[in-house]
């Protein structure tokens, strides 16, 4: 018998295998991982707004006030807009209707969310680290450690403040995963990466 290789897929079929291979076949599990932390992270938000104090060790009161100032009710109005405008950026790296999103304007979100999050959880626990070896006694923001968690904290509330950085920088890691993610399934041409056809042996005697 005498084999030979046969041709590629006709280019209609193999526009239509990469369709049906790309994008989110590709790698689904980040956005929505990330879809996940933040509808997790929005629960504990109601809970502690509720009196909840779990994650904050025996701090009595480790909400910050939020003042009458315009600044701190912008800050508190900017936090909520964040829980919904992040559930569906990361929905929408996985979501047909996420290709209607702008590919720019997607890609900036994600780079944001995943920056001020890696910033927050990171910069806590680089901040913690230097503290506690005495290379730098007030922190980033001036404040030592007996006037962020009061004098002679304990180490279940030391813990659970490093377990609250954890979490932010989790955050982080999984937006960052879906942006890689989305730009590698939708490329800056706006087309689906397409995967190349396998070439296919056919025998005949």
């Amino acid at each position: 018998m005498e084999a030979q290789t046969a041709q590629q897929l006709p280019a209609t079929d193999q526009a239509e295998e990469a369709r049906r291979l790309a994008p989110q076949w590709r790698a689904p599990w980040a956005g929505y991982a990330a879809f996940a932390w933040v509808v997790v992270f929005f629960a504990f938000h109601v809970y502690w707004e509720f009196g909840g104090r779990f994650g904050f060790g025996d701090q009595t009161d480790p909400l910050p006030e939020r003042g009458g100032s315009i600044a701190a009710w912008l800050f508190t109005v900017l936090t909520l807009l964040a829980f919904p405008v992040g559930a569906l950026v990361a929905l929408a790296t996985v979501q047909s209707w996420g290709r209607k999103i702008p590919r720019r304007l997607l890609l900036s979100l994600l780079w944001a969310g995943s920056l001020v999050l890696v910033l927050r959880g990171g910069g806590s626990m680089l901040e913690d680290f230097l503290q506690a070896s005495g290379a730098l006694q007030d922190g980033f923001t001036g404040l030592s450690q007996e006037q962020v968690r009061g004098p002679n904290p304990s180490s279940y509330t030391i813990w659970s403040a490093r377990g609250i950085d954890t979490v932010f920088l989790l955050g982080g890691i999984l937006f960052g995963a879906a942006l890689w993610h989305y730009r590698r399934s939708f490329p800056a041409s706006g087309a689906p990466a397409q995967a190349t056809p396998k070439s296919t042996t056919a025998a005949r005697p």
